[in-house]
């Protein structure tokens, strides 16, 4: 019996010792991979840095870029109109829709020949509106009649036609006029020079921020046009009247157009030294 204890206890020892050998080669084994793995992030981690320093190189060039100073100038100058377009026309009320359309359109073809008896052309005559609504009685809410309103745009008059022109369709009949806008055939040449003078006035202004700031103006850096509101070539009088028929004996309406505001603006960025 002691014997063969004996002989089992070399077994368990033999085992024992093989059992540890294996488990010192796992960890070994670990310990390379953890070593390796610690390796390849350092790795990693290296060359992100490497990757991150031309973009810090980058921001700090940018950051180190010379200063500009950005400026804007606005110039307003004057044209004398030469040109004018009137909006007119005639209203007439009856007791049926197509009594009224009728007769409104009767009164609309007089006008107009009026007008081209005059020498304009009726390609610049042009129907800008037109409206009918009925007329009620408002104790009992019934429908009483109709009214049409007509409006006629004249467009390409001189400056010496507009008073025959509104003496003329007021006596054929029109009964209104709604607006009378000017316009200028050198409004294109007054606003290239106010253009210029604002571009002037731009340097001038960037100039004297320049030396406020103890710095040299330097070269343009780029410079940009403003809005141009093509609506200021006209300039409406706004001169709505309800007029009645004039008999002919009257003499030609007096206008006065006045001036026409010209706006030019520009925005410029220069460098500073």
């Amino acid at each position: 019996m002691k014997r063969g204890n004996g002989k089992n206890r070399k077994w368990e020892v033999a085992a024992v010792g093989a059992v540890t050998a294996l488990l010192l080669a796992g960890c070994a084994e670990t310990s390379t991979s953890t070593t390796a793995a610690a390796q390849v992030q350092a790795s990693s981690t290296s060359a992100a840095a490497e990757e991150t320093a031309p973009a810090a190189e980058e921001t700090a060039t940018a950051d180190s870029k010379d200063a500009i100073v950005t400026v804007t100038a606005s110039v307003t100058d004057y044209a004398d109109p030469d040109m004018a377009q009137i909006t007119l026309g005639v209203e007439e009320s009856e007791d049926t829709a197509e009594a009224a359309q009728k007769s409104a359109s009767k009164k609309q073809d007089a006008v107009k020949k009026a007008i081209t008896d005059l020498g304009i052309s009726e390609d610049d005559i042009s129907t800008s509106s037109y409206s009918m609504y009925p007329q009620y009685n408002y104790d009992t809410s019934k429908v009483t009649g109709y009214t049409v309103s007509v409006s006629l745009a004249i467009r390409n008059v001189t400056l010496n036609e507009v008073g025959d022109v509104l003496s003329a369709a007021t006596s054929a009949g029109a009964s209104q006029i709604s607006d009378i806008s000017y316009t200028s055939s050198s409004y294109d040449a007054v606003y290239s020079e106010a253009l210029t003078k604002a571009a002037a006035d731009a340097g001038t202004k960037a100039d004297t921020l320049a030396k406020a700031e103890g710095k040299t103006l330097g070269e343009l850096v780029s410079v940009q046009e403003g809005y141009q509101d093509t609506s200021a070539r006209y300039q409406s009088t706004n001169a709505y009247a309800n007029l009645e028929s004039s008999d002919g004996t009257d003499s030609a309406i007096s206008v006065d157009p006045g001036q026409l505001e010209v706006d030019a603006s520009v925005t410029a960025v220069y460098a500073l030294k």
